[in-house]
């Protein structure tokens, strides 16, 4: 499925759908809810996902690029392997997620919570997460 250059004025939900390798494209989704939803392999670009929430969704393998995903919450979510680039996600919520593998490279991560993670090989600019709480806890010492 491919979906470009939408201006949803409502919010919008999504449900119990296979949406699997589908690309969205300069779409306005502010407030979108998605629920048991499979996006795997799933591009979003130039898009605003504002206050959207993602419940129960498999995101593994996604690319989010040049995106506001602002006060977005995701839960119970499989986002094995995201790329997020170019990402706003400001005080965003991660609850119960797999990050394994994820990628995040040039966001803006202000008063995100990350709680109940799956960080195993997740980076941050290229650099493991692991690495850095490593290098917190040794600070000092």
């Amino acid at each position: 499925m491919s979906v470009e250059q939408i201006n949803v004025r409502e919010p919008i939900q999504i449900r119990d759908s296979d949406l699997t390798g589908s690309s969205f494209s300069n779409v306005k989704l502010g407030n979108a809810r998605f629920e048991n939803v499979n996006l795997q392999q799933s591009l979003f670009h130039d898009v605003n996902l504002t206050g959207a929430a993602f419940s129960d969704v498999n995101l593994t393998n996604v690319a989010i690029a040049d995106a506001n995903v602002t006060g977005s919450s995701f839960s119970n979510a499989k986002l094995a392997s995201a790329r997020f680039e170019n990402v706003n996600l400001q005080q965003s919520l991660f609850h119960d997620v797999n990050l394994t593998g994820a990628a995040f490279s040039d966001v803006n991560l202000t008063n995100v919570a990350i709680a109940d993670a799956n960080l195993t090989g997740m980076t941050i600019n290229g650099v493991l997460v692991s690495d850095l709480f490593g290098a917190y806890e040794n600070r000092g010492k």
